[in-house]
């Protein structure tokens, strides 16, 4: 009885490199022992690509229901908000002061509510003064809430935020003032309101910044929103807020900047987490001078909080800071 064997053709070397699928295709041919002469075996590489990317499908899977469902919460939170407004017009006293302070307290109510359905988890340093002008860091519109969150105020805005799309309503019921600084009268206008409400004893609440090159800690101020301190007197509070996220225990910058516009600072707001948030005051105090002083004063203040959150939030990196105009 004859026994045939057969010998398997060899797998000929190709003589043209290789790459891409043909590579690994090439390798898983030759049984992972001959491979790509013009180029090393890429099948572990493959491999290692394709498990990061079947945790990051993996990742993202479960960071959709989250999102989908605080995006429905902070909906719901905007209507309830909506027909409490109008309530509020309706029910505060006929008086333009009793107005403002319900428009104040609403602004606060219904900011707690949307911190609280957004997941954002904030950590109050020092105490909000219940009157006067604060100024504050800006770095996306989950500033405003915070600050909103903490105690009733009066925010200054650009007019840009008016366009923006539910929180530009939410704002106007809250007595925002919008200051456009394409118009060359319109910054008498704002600082004749800003005087306006800090005799009616309310909380205004701006953010001084003025440009700055991206990733900055905290860019110039500009001086021309504090000549009502200068006219009126009042105290000037510095304030700083960060955010950030726990990742791998480890806090880490959010990374949410005015520069990428209200729907994408909102979709990866919603996608983290851990949103956690650090919110500092300095010690109210009356200050003398003229504005460039005390915009010089008040930048050095808020530098100093946005350091000193940076040093003891746990490893938050902090990016190179400009000097004030």
């Amino acid at each position: 009885m004859k026994t045939t064997i057969t010998a398997f053709p060899a797998l000929n070397r190709p003589s043209l490199p290789l790459v891409g699928w043909e590579s690994v295709r090439w390798n898983i041919r030759s049984g992972g022992v001959a491979q790509n002469p013009h180029k090393p075996c890429v099948v572990s590489s493959a491999i290692r690509a394709g498990r990061s990317e079947a945790t990051r499908l993996c990742v993202l899977s479960l960071r959709l229901p989250l999102a989908l469902l605080r995006t429905f919460g902070f909906l719901v939170v905007a209507v309830f908000a909506v027909a409490d407004a109008i309530l509020t017009r309706i029910v505060a006293a006929p008086t333009a002061i009793a107005l403002a302070h319900a428009r104040a307290a609403w602004l606060h109510r219904w900011s707690r509510a949307a911190r609280w359905v957004l997941g954002v988890r904030f950590e109050q340093r020092g105490v909000m003064p219940p009157s006067g002008i604060v100024t504050a860091n800006y770095s996306c519109f989950l500033d405003a809430i915070l600050l909103a969150a903490v105690g009733p105020c009066v925010f200054v805005a650009g007019a840009e935020v008016r366009r923006w799309p539910l929180i530009g309503i939410l704002a106007r019921f809250g007595g925002t003032l919008f200051v456009d600084p394409r118009r060359r009268n319109d910054l008498a206008r704002i600082n004749s309101l800003i005087k306006r409400a800090v005799r009616r004893r309310l909380l205004v609440v701006i953010f001084p910044e003025c440009g700055g090159p991206k990733g900055a800690s905290l860019g110039p101020f500009a001086s021309g929103l504090l000549q009502p301190v200068v006219e009126l007197g009042c105290s000037l509070t510095g304030a700083a807020v960060t955010n950030n996220v726990l990742c791998k225990g480890q806090h880490s910058r959010m990374g949410m900047t005015h520069w990428k516009g209200f729907i994408r600072q909102f979709a990866q707001l919603v996608s983290h987490r851990h949103p956690r948030a650090i919110g500092a005051f300095c010690a109210p105090a009356f200050h003398h001078g003229n504005r460039k002083q005390l915009v010089n004063r008040v930048h050095l203040e808020t530098l100093d909080l946005v350091l000193r959150i940076a040093l003891t939030a746990g490893g938050i990196e902090t990016p190179a800071t400009t000097e004030a105009k």
